[in-house]
């Protein structure tokens, strides 16, 4: 499990036998243990792979879009 940030994590989960990346804000409940919370995104493995090949091209058009509406 890697933090990122104070509330969101990323973890790998195997689920009736798929491959998994979870991220996930958590939030601490009323005893102080952490709990996963309703916002987040289940990637399957192939998606992730996907994900991270076009990752930079996503952190361009990003970029690109929030230079845009800085006006």
């Amino acid at each position: 499990m890697i933090d990122v940030g104070k509330d969101i994590r990323v973890m790998y989960q195997d689920f009736k036998k798929k491959d998994y990346v979870s991220i996930r804000r958590w939030y601490k409940d009323a005893d102080g243990n952490d709990q996963p919370g309703k916002q987040g995104i289940n990637l399957k493995w192939e998606e992730w792979e996907e994900f991270l090949n076009k990752l930079e091209a996503i952190k361009a058009e990003l970029i690109k879009e929030k230079e845009a509406n800085k006006d």
